[in-house]
């Protein structure tokens, strides 16, 4: 269950900063780009971001599977020169998962699955008994869906929360997969972002804080499935994690506000700031943004206070992107703890409260984020600070 959510969020940015009613195109390197719902992607040909920097490698040994077992059930997942291939009718899932944990990556391969059968990516996720050769898999999966539902691409989480991001209203991510034909999979986890294409249309786009790094598995699903994959490569971006950020002003007042140290990650060109905190009358967190010294304000309330939710100082947002899970993956905090999270990624800043969003916003260019500060407002008003975090990758990205 959702805690009752009492925040009002504000932002007073210069009106050239935020997206008017026509939204921007980002030109890609073919000069071409994609919009859909209000999300706008610099693309190639084929539809995806273009990478630049960086090489991928193989994910699967040159030969064999070393480093990689079958858990779950008795379906079959072998390799066939440069193909795997799983097939069987068996009655609980099986998988193929990687004996190695990966955080930060890009995912791409092909996928065929004949009519019938379903099967999927399993990402960040965790064997539930580890070591155990019957144990399933619990975390985020990518789906392969050869039924008339038509999900491939979407986010399911296994044994866990269920669908986070199906695809009922979007009959383009439903059209892009092709039942007994290869396709290409892009699966970017970046943070607490996770993103999908299929055959180069934008498919999930969803901000969780469940899991950060885990492993890599193949999936045959239950029932009768024959499935393959192939051209299997991965990029490694390193890995993400929360880090504590020192204060020694835990109490704030109108009078004491405080500024959080935040680290730039260039190589990111993101930023991702937990707070946990108590709250008696009002309180406010101010992004100090450049160069221009515009500013945004996400105002905070107590628990019982009207305003629940309620988005002033904003152009309207069409867009209902990124989905988060209910919670979005969040500790559950004790009842009189409120946990505000704010993620800017790129021109893209997303608010959540106790694991809810409550702003959605895309400016015009990246958000260019210079000072971060805490303040408590209003007479008599007083904030006290639990923990602030900040996700930082901690592996630094090697550059060819």
């Amino acid at each position: 269950m959702i805690h009752k959510t009492r925040m009002m969020v504000s932002c007073s940015l210069a009106c050239c900063l935020f997206m008017t009613a026509a939204t921007p195109r980002e030109t890609g390197q073919d000069g071409t780009s994609v919009e859909r719902d209000g999300r706008t992607f610099a693309v190639r040909k084929d539809g995806m971001p273009p990478i630049t920097g960086g090489s991928f490698d193989p994910l699967l040994p040159t030969e064999g599977l070393a480093g990689w077992m079958v858990t779950g059930g008795d379906a079959t997942i072998e390799r066939k020169g440069d193909e795997l291939h799983g097939q069987g009718n068996a009655g609980r899932n099986t998988f193929l998962m990687s004996e190695d944990t990966h955080g930060d990556f890009i995912l791409e391969g092909e996928v065929r699955i004949n009519k019938g059968g379903n099967s999927g990516w399993q990402v960040r996720s965790h064997q539930v008994r580890p070591g155990e050769r019957t144990s399933g898999i619990r975390g985020y999966q990518i789906e392969v869906d050869s039924s008339d539902r038509s999900w491939s691409g979407g986010f399911y989480d296994e044994l866990r929360r269920g669908w986070i991001h199906p695809f009922q209203d979007d009959e383009e991510a439903r059209g892009a997969f092709k039942t007994d034909a290869w396709n290409h999979y892009r699966i970017e986890c970046i943070g607490p972002h996770v993103r999908t294409w299929v055959n180069g249309v934008a498919c999930a786009d969803v901000i969780d804080f469940a899991d950060l790094e885990g492993l890599i598995a193949f999936q045959v699903h239950s029932g009768r499935c024959d499935v393959r994959w192939r051209n299997l490569r991965i990029r490694k971006l390193g890995r993400s994690t929360f880090a504590v950020v020192p204060s020694e002003e835990r109490r704030i007042t109108p009078e004491t506000p405080w500024v959080i140290p935040i680290e730039v990650d260039e190589k990111r060109g993101s930023h991702t700031l937990r707070i946990r905190y108590r709250l008696s009358g009002s309180g406010a967190v101010r992004i100090e943004m450049g160069p221009a010294g515009t500013s945004c304000t996400v105002q905070l309330a107590e628990k019982g206070s009207d305003g629940d939710g309620r988005v002033s100082g904003l152009r309207s947002e069409t867009s209902r992107y990124p989905i988060a899970a209910t919670r979005g993956g969040t500790e559950r905090m004790p009842e009189d703890v409120r946990e505000l999270i704010i993620d800017i990624e790129g021109p893209r800043l997303v608010v959540l409260v106790d694991g809810s969003i409550i702003s959605r916003v895309r400016a015009e260019t990246p958000i260019d984020v210079r000072k971060v500060t805490i303040e408590a407002t209003g007479d008599d008003s007083t904030l006290e600070l639990i923990e602030t975090s900040q996700c930082r990758r901690t592996q630094p990205v090697t550059e060819d």
